[in-house]
């Protein structure tokens, strides 16, 4: 390779100024082994294959360089005396000589910054000798010349002559820490005045550590409060700002410097997994705060999805894809808040009022960002609200959160009280309806007993007299009048079937039975007032040997409502059909007829006591309309079921479905 002729241009550092940038004055040199010494780098072998920096080509992953930079320094105040001296040369004494001398020999110490993960710099000592200093993102803090985490540095101790000061780096570009930065960028490092450089140090440290310990406050308080309230908005919210603290704690330093100072790594794959975890959290509180599933149904679904994505994104870090794993946080970080902040203001337009505190809270935060990126930027002036803007704004965010979750617990318990107050008056009311009915089918059980002796009496009496005076007016009256006495009996009858259905007095008697041999015998027992009426009633026994247990007294009562109905509402000259067959696991007794059928708002009301139907019977009997409303219990009681199908116009179908029994679990186990 020919050799690198151009010579070394030597930077001058004056003191209480603030240091031009080093890239131009750099040169490099790949170090393919990463093994070179010194000594060999300044042989002429290679001494002349430096080149500059911004000529310099960089592979991608872990590689080794070489550096160097001439420096000198000059004192501002040494200058100036210099040029009064040239000036005023006669006038000047011996000792004002020796005294420009030892200012000109003295020696000032520079901080040079570096973002690479290792660099070891040779600076000659006092004594003429090479120093080898060692410092990096990865180097363990107590092995830095300087014990701060970051940035890291070097001190360069440097006098008016000028100091070729090289630099060994190791470095990894597909790391983290280079996903953003130019390769020319990593490797050059900034030079800074140590006093300040320090100063400032001790200032950041001072306002970091009242953020860390106000975060870490607030963590515990509310930690308390989950452990009291046991919400699990808590619980979030102190994952949050815990992951949120750590962040910072990470992204400067100053966790590694109190938990890992022998095992160093400022940018670990902690850092970055740090942001999707923090989102994680952020979400997951946001939905719990905000109670996203009940006031934004829509956005909650987003958040679920940016979850998602937030996981996906841990698992890019893990895996070390940084590159797809920033740029898929930088589209979620940004997502989530606008989300979270919409979802706020509908939930605060509807009343929710701990929405306002994290609205608040989100805008705050986002105003000290804004903050910190134009002062960044050089938008602003560099303040101490600007250069701290992220933290208050997080501090404030922490802060507000904490009152949002007291509010929002306070809401919560003015609703379960009012809830509970509401629950106790329903129940109050609720037992005071069930007493009331209870008093009234007592009385109606009372009325209907105690009327019924009288009423039999008063049937008996017309009875006779109709026969007696039969032909005459007054046996036509008589006729009238048992009619009505049959009429009130048989709604006698079926008030205290109800009172007994209600009060639970009635007892079922079940026993294994047939379906349609009863059927067949209630069938029968209708035919007479179909005749009547000129109306045919066929019975179709499609499951004769389908068997239930039942009451029989009480099926028989059941089936007598629905075929007697079907009889009273059919217009003359119809045809009922009754069926009896299996479906499934149930047998269905089922009665159709051609009458007026049920409108829509019959169908509602039909299993009601005392509901009044748009039909009427056609043959003029009396209907009690309880006979549907005692059906109804009965099949219950029996664990069945009952309905009906029916258009205006078109006919009926009820029908009844109760459990059905095999038959060979009727039949008891064989001796042995």
């Amino acid at each position: 390779m020919a050799g690198y002729a151009r010579a070394q241009a030597v930077l001058t550092l004056q003191d209480g100024t603030t240091p031009p940038a080093l890239e131009p004055y750099l040169e490099i040199l790949e170090d393919p082994t990463g093994r070179w010494t010194l000594d060999a780098v300044q042989a002429d072998s290679l001494h002349r294959r430096f080149r500059p920096l911004d000529e310099a080509t960089f592979r991608p992953g872990a590689a080794a360089y070489w550096l160097r930079v001439r420096l000198r320094t000059a004192d501002a105040r040494t200058a100036d005396a210099r040029t009064a001296d040239a000036r005023t040369a006669d006038a000047r004494t011996a000792d004002a000589r020796t005294a420009d001398a030892r200012t000109a020999d003295a020696r000032t110490t520079w901080l040079l910054e570096t973002l690479a993960d290792e660099v070891t710099a040779y600076v000659r000592d006092e004594a003429g000798g090479r120093v080898a200093l060692r410092t990096g993102l990865t180097v363990p803090l107590r092995e830095r010349p300087v014990p701060v985490g970051l940035p890291p540095l070097l001190p360069l101790t440097l006098a008016d002559t000028a100091t070729t000061v090289y630099l060994r780096v190791r470095h990894d570009f597909g790391s983290y820490a280079s996903s953003d930065r130019r390769p020319a960028e990593v490797l050059s490092p900034v030079l800074h005045a140590q006093a300040p450089v320090l100063e400032a140090d001790r200032t950041r440290r001072f306002g970091q550590g009242l953020f860390f310990g106000f975060m870490l406050a607030m963590a515990g308080y509310n930690l308390f409060l989950l452990l009291s309230v046991r919400d699990r908005s808590y619980l979030y919210y102190v994952l949050y700002v815990l992951s949120f603290t750590a962040f910072f704690g990470v992204s400067r330093g100053y966790l590694q410097e109190v938990a890992w100072p022998d095992a160093w790594r400022a940018l670990p794959d902690g850092l970055f997994l740090l942001v999707p975890i923090g989102s994680i959290w952020y979400l997951l509180f946001s939905q719990a705060f905000l109670q996203t599933r009940r006031w934004t149904p829509g956005i909650h679904r987003v958040l679920q999805g940016l979850i998602g994505l937030s996981g996906i994104g841990v698992v890019l870090g893990l895996a070390g894809y940084w590159t797809p794993a920033t740029g898929l946080m930088a589209l979620v970080v940004p997502s989530t808040t606008l989300c979270s902040m919409g979802a706020s203001v509908i939930a605060m337009r509807q009343g929710y009022r701990p929405a306002r505190y994290f609205l608040l809270a989100c805008a705050l935060f986002i105003v000290g960002v804004l903050l910190y990126t134009g002062a960044w930027l050089q938008w602003l002036p560099t303040t101490a609200l600007t250069k701290y803007g992220v933290q208050a704004g997080a501090a404030l965010e922490a802060l507000l959160f904490s009152f949002g979750l007291g509010h929002r617990i306070r809401t919560l318990r003015r609703e379960k009280q009012a809830a509970r107050e509401h629950a106790l008056r329903a129940e109050a009311e609720t037992k005071m309806l069930q007493e009331t009915s209870a008093l009234k089918t007592q009385l109606l059980g009372m009325a209907a007993h105690d009327l019924r002796n009288p009423l039999t009496t008063i049937q008996v009496a017309t009875r006779e007299l109709a026969d007696e005076l039969d032909g005459s007016p007054l046996g036509e009256f008589a006729a009238m009048a048992d009619t009505a006495a049959e009429h009130m009996v048989a709604l006698l009858k079926d008030l205290l079937s109800l009172a007994a259905i209600e009060s639970g007095r009635i007892e079922l008697r079940r026993r294994p039975m047939a379906m349609a041999p009863l059927a067949e015998s209630v069938v029968q027992a209708h035919r007479p007032q179909a005749r009547l009426k000129q109306q045919r009633i066929e019975l179709i026994a499609a499951a004769p040997e389908a068997m239930v247990v039942a009451d029989q007294e009480r099926l028989r009562e059941i089936m007598d409502n629905l075929v007697s109905n079907a009889v009273k509402y059919a217009p003359p000259g119809s045809a009922i059909e009754v069926r009896v067959e299996s479906r499934g696991r149930v047998v269905r007794f089922a009665v159709r007829d051609e009458g007026p059928g049920f409108s829509e708002e019959d169908r509602r009301h039909l299993f009601e006591p005392f509901r009044p139907l748009s039909a009427r019977p056609t043959g003029n009997e009396g209907s009690t309309g309880l006979g549907l409303a005692i059906t109804r219990h009965l099949v219950e009681l029996h664990g069945g079921h009952i309905d009906v199908e029916s258009e205006p116009g078109q006919g009926s179908l009820v029908f009844v479905d109760l459990p059905r029994v095999a038959v060979g679990a009727l039949q008891p186990a064989a001796s042995p």
